[in-house]
C-alpha cells in the first residue's frame, strides 16, 4: 500500500475528512444489515493512508476490522464462511422486508 502522504495541506485535510466519513459509514454498515460495512472501512483505509499515518495505523491494527483491511491489501480473497454469512443475512433482510410490506 502506498503510504506516501499528500503534500498539499488542503487536499490532505480533505482526505482525512473523507477517511472519517467513510469510516462512519462503514461502522453503520457493520451494524445495519442493509448496507455493506467492510467496503467503506477499506475505502477509509485508503484515505487515511494518504492523509495520516497515525489514523491509518490505528485502523490497520484495530481488532475488529484490521484483519479485513490487511487481507485486502495482501490480496487474500474473502473467506467462504464470510461469504455464506453475507448471503444468508442478505436473504434474511429481503425476506423480512417483503413480509413487512
Amino acid at each position: 500500500m502506498n503510504r506516501e502522504l499528500i503534500e498539499n495541506k488542503y487536499l490532505r485535510w480533505l482526505f482525512l475528512a473523507l477517511g472519517f466519513f467513510f469510516l462512519s459509514v462503514g461502522i453503520l454498515g457493520i451494524i445495519l444489515p442493509v448496507m455493506p460495512g467492510v467496503v467503506f472501512v477499506i475505502i477509509s483505509g485508503y484515505f487515511f493512508s494518504r492523509s495520516s499515518h497515525k489514523f491509518h495505523d490505528i485502523l490497520i491494527n484495530n481488532r475488529y476490522v484490521g484483519k479485513y483491511i490487511r487481507d485486502y491489501y495482501a490480496g487474500v480473497p474473502m473467506p467462504l464462511r464470510a461469504k455464506i454469512f453475507a448471503i444468508l443475512f442478505t436473504l434474511i433482510s429481503v425476506v423480512v422486508g417483503i413480509c413487512l410490506l
